[in-house]
Order: structure tokens, then C-alpha cells, then sequence
């Protein structure tokens, strides 16, 4: 039977060992040693706290990568609101269409179109860059109307052109018309309409002209068309108007776009305020 002397002291005193770098000596019952155990291969605490150290820096390392991946999985994403609108458009195969920075064409009118539709303001107040001053809501002013559009490249059997208003800058008033939704009645065969402009914040509309949604806005509410109110922190507006094969709706009836109504789209930029 063997037993453990776990003492430098003990093992000094037995007249066995004198270093004091030598650890537990294992002697049998006579006191005869049978092994010893030297300094150096003990654990040492110095060793141990390297290896906590590095297991830290292991986690820490292993820890960014994740937070990476997920940064790189994100970029170039941001939250979107759901839109009806898009949904109908992407079922119907059409895809928006872009407008340079400016909101112009390489010849410097004001247009965007997709499929063969176009869009330009009347008035060249308009130049969708600036909202004109005249066009904002009446907290900064008097009521603005919405610009005149001239659509041409109607699809043959259009049979109503609709326009939604937005703040493409502010969440709420985005998509679906936030600043009002309007349409009049089309006929293809011409290749081209004129939408009048709507007064803001109110219920008298220019004739032909049918408020298919109001405004989501908190100024004069229930009314056609708000025009933009974000008070010059330079949000960007914006008109998207769609070519229908759908007749005009009654006065208070929803309008129900479905795969296949959609004859054309375009999107113009109104300008920032």
C-alpha cells in the first residue's frame, strides 16, 4: 500500500529530497520512495489563465463572425411596407419603372414611363424636382391642388386611369395612394388622356374626376388629395399611375384591381419638400 506526502516539508524531513522545486513524493509502507513529482510538472496557475484567456478570445472571435454574417446578410435590404398595389402589378407581370434622380428625361421634361406609358406635368411649375410653394398643404399655406398630368401610350382597352399620390419618404403615407387616390375614365383607343388637377383637402372634385381613396393623412381628413405637408424636411413625392381595363367605379365603390386589369404603370417623381 502506497500513501501520498503532499509536502516539500515531509519529504525534507524523511532526508529524501532538499529541492524545494520537488512535489508530492509517493512512498510504500518501508518509507522507500517510489516516485516523485518535479516542479515543473505540476499545472502551473500561469498556464491555466493562458487557457481561459484564450478560450475568451476563441468566443469573442467566434461571436463577430455571427454578428458579421448577419450584417452581411442585410445589406442592401430595408423594410418595406406591404402594398395591394404591387402585389396586383407583380401579378400582372409589370414591374416599376425608374426615373433618374431628377424626375427627368435625357431631354429634361418631367416623365416616367413603363410599357409604353407616359407621363408629363402640364404645368411647368412642375419640374419634380421642387414642390412649387403653391402646392403644399394648408398647414404651410393655402390648400395646393395636385399637379396636371398628361398620359400618353395608353394601352388599347384602357378604360380608366388611376393615379396614387404618396410620400415615398414617410412610412404611413407611402404606398397605396397615403395622399389620396383618384380616377377618371379613359378611352385607349385615343392613346392618351389628360388627368386634371385635384383640389387639396376637399370633397369638390373637378368633373370626372372620382375619389377612389382619401388621403391617410390627419389634415382635413375624408378629402380626395392632400397635398405635401412633411414642412420642408425635404421628403420625396411621388404620383403612380396605373392604366385599367376596368371601368371607372361608382361613387363609393372600392376599387378591386386583379391579375390582368393592368394595362400599364408609371411612376413620376413630384418633387421634394
Amino acid at each position: 500500500m502506497a500513501q501520498i506526502d503532499d509536502g516539500v516539508q515531509n519529504a525534507t524531513s524523511h532526508g529524501a529530497v532538499a529541492d524545494i522545486g520537488v512535489g508530492p513524493i509517493v512512498r510504500d509502507v518501508a518509507g522507500n520512495i517510489l516516485q516523485t513529482t518535479r516542479g515543473t510538472e505540476r499545472p502551473d496557475g500561469s498556464n491555466k489563465w493562458a487557457f481561459t484567456i484564450l478560450a475568451i478570445a476563441f468566443g469573442v472571435f467566434a461571436a463577430g463572425l455571427l454578428v458579421a454574417g448577419s450584417l452581411m446578410a442585410g445589406v442592401g435590404h430595408t423594410p418595406s411596407a406591404s402594398s395591394s398595389w404591387s402585389s396586383d402589378l407583380a401579378a400582372s407581370g409589370i414591374s416599376p419603372s425608374g426615373t433618374s434622380p431628377s424626375g427627368t428625361s435625357p431631354s429634361g421634361t418631367p416623365w416616367s414611363g413603363s410599357s409604353g406609358l407616359h407621363v408629363r406635368f402640364a404645368d411647368p411649375a412642375w419640374n419634380g424636382v421642387t414642390i412649387p410653394d403653391h402646392a403644399r398643404c394648408s398647414r404651410y399655406g393655402p390648400a395646393g391642388a395636385s399637379p396636371e398630368l398628361i398620359v400618353t401610350g395608353l394601352p388599347e382597352g384602357t378604360r380608366m386611369i388611376a393615379v396614387a399620390f404618396n410620400d415615398d419618404s414617410y412610412r404611413p403615407l407611402a404606398t397605396d395612394g397615403g395622399h389620396g387616390m383618384i380616377a377618371i375614365a379613359a378611352e385607349g383607343d385615343t392613346g392618351w388622356a389628360v388627368v386634371p388637377a385635384v383640389p387639396g383637402e376637399t370633397t369638390a372634385l373637378p368633373k370626372g374626376v372620382t375619389m377612389i381613396a382619401p388621403h391617410r393623412g390627419r389634415l382635413s381628413p375624408g378629402t380626395a388629395y392632400l397635398g405635401p405637408c412633411s414642412g420642408g424636411t425635404g421628403n420625396h413625392y411621388s404620383a403612380e399611375i396605373l392604366a385599367l381595363r376596368t371601368p371607372l367605379p361608382l361613387p363609393g365603390m372600392r376599387l378591386a384591381v386583379t391579375k390582368g386589369d393592368v394595362l400599364g404603370r408609371s411612376v413620376i417623381s413630384l418633387g421634394r419638400y
